[in-house]
């Protein structure tokens, strides 16, 4: 098949190999033409995935026309700039093309989920999505790796794990597109939280319960949404939010370390080698929550600490005196 991936981040470069490996014909599409003409060249993305040789079946280019034809289109593109690329890029795709949702966020400025940006400037297009415990180091290393792939059809979903999938590349079917969203989402924020309290050595003890507690947060809005709060069981919840929260090569996690010692979100970003999207989704989520009126302390307390510049063990001892609940509520 002639795949298009948009975007050529990290994520965005790892799935275009992997899609590679399946003997696809991948188009790589980015803004900077003397970038993609280096990776042409060089056939290697040195400035997001160094040291990865990409295949000969890749061509990396910033000519739109050149993706006529793709037959699937993976998004790894930054959440909060996608609306403007679909009103360029939608166009060039036919009717009925599937479009894969490998970018994870919500919409600051609609507070909508990405999947819906997607149906708004693109109606005709099936939306699936692309989501877990992932690194792009980890994928092009030949390491094994599974995702959640969501489409609202079981059977579609289940036919494109199979167009895409191979033995280290575990694809797993879901037909719970809004789950897999909202756990790819919010993980990010939550991360950002495991990095504060890990930076201030509350314990991994701490970290656990946050966890835990960051996903009733993340089933709270998936329900909102009108999914399925057991998805986030899945490796498009539970999963991502492990490796998210606890390892270091997360760039949430450690925004959320490097924001301690910083004192601010400001100085954190002048110094990020990547997009954190869990900052922009921040925001977001809590314009979101405070509209649906949803509890959701610790997505709150993350705001608190990098929008409104309260100091952090403060709103950390305002969320540990909060009263005694049910746990299931």
């Amino acid at each position: 098949m002639k795949i298009a991936v948009l975007g050529a981040g990290a994520w965005g470069t790892a799935l275009a190999w992997q899609a590679a490996q399946n003997a696809h014909e991948v188009v790589l599409w980015l803004r900077d033409a003397k970038q993609a003409d280096e990776i042409n060249r060089v056939r290697e993305n040195k400035k997001r995935l160094a040291g990865v040789t990409l295949p000969q079946n890749i061509t990396a280019t910033n000519d739109k026309e050149l993706l006529q034809g793709a037959e699937a289109v993976i998004i790894a593109l930054p959440a909060q700039s996608l609306q403007i690329h679909l009103r360029e890029l939608c166009p060039v795709f036919a009717a009925g093309v599937p479009f894969f949702l490998a970018s994870k966020g919500i919409d600051q400025q609609n507070g909508v989920l990405l999947s819906r940006l997607i149906e708004i400037a693109c109606p005709e297009n099936p939306v699936g999505v692309l989501s877990g415990p992932s690194f792009a180091r980890d994928l092009t290393s030949g390491r094994p790796v599974a995702l959640t792939l969501a489409m609202t059809r079981m059977d579609e979903a289940m036919r494109w794990s199979h167009v895409f999938g191979t033995t280290l590349f575990r694809l797993y079917a879901s037909d719970d597109v809004i789950g897999a969203q909202v756990g790819g989402a919010v993980k990010n924020v939550m991360a950002i939280a495991c990095g504060i309290v890990d930076a201030l050595e509350l314990g991994e003890s701490a970290r656990a319960g946050l966890i835990t507690r960051a996903l009733a947060e993340m089933a709270r809005l998936t329900r909102h949404f009108g999914g399925k709060s057991e998805t986030l069981m899945g490796l498009s919840g539970i999963g991502d939010l492990m490796l998210s929260c606890t390892s270091k090569q997360s760039r949430n996690y450690s925004f959320g370390f490097n924001f301690v010692e910083a004192g601010s979100a400001e100085k954190v970003l002048e110094n990020a080698a990547g997009i954190a999207e869990g900052y922009y989704t921040t925001k977001a989520l809590q314009v979101l929550a405070e509209k649906a009126r949803l509890d959701m302390p610790i997505a709150a307390g993350v705001y608190d600490c990098l929008y409104a510049g309260k100091p952090v063990k403060e709103v950390i001892h305002g969320i540990l005196s909060r009263a005694a609940k049910e746990e299931g509520a």
